[in-house]
This record gives structure tokens, sequence and C-alpha cells, in this order.
């Protein structure tokens, strides 16, 4: 039988760091997780919000 985990707590994926890498790299900036503290990306920067969302949309996004 198949099974679906899934991480609600970040704690086996954390996707802010790689949602931290998509952003800078496509946006030249240098924001780290320490900017996100008590946030979320696309809340600190609502003007690519979509871009930021749809980056986890990728089906590539989780793969090391």
């Amino acid at each position: 039988m198949k099974q679906i985990a899934i991480d609600m707590d970040e704690v086996i994926a954390d996707f802010h760091l790689k949602h931290i890498h998509l952003y800078n790299n496509k946006y030249n900036e240098s924001l780290t997780v320490e900017d996100l503290m008590g946030t979320r990306l696309w809340k600190i920067r609502p003007e690519f919000s979509k871009d930021i969302l749809d980056f986890v949309d990728d089906p590539g996004f989780f793969v090391t």
C-alpha cells in the first residue's frame, strides 16, 4: 500500500530555506532565515507573493 507523509510543521522539510534560496537567486537579494522569524517570505515581499507561492508548485521543489 502506498503512503503519503505530510510535514505540517517544517521539521522534515524546511521549505523556508528553499524559498529563500530560490527567491534570492531570482530577485538578487540576500534574505536569511532570520529575516523570516515570525513571518513568511510572501508577507515581507507581497509584491512577489505569487512567484514565491508558485515555487512550491515546481515538481522539484523538495528534491535535494
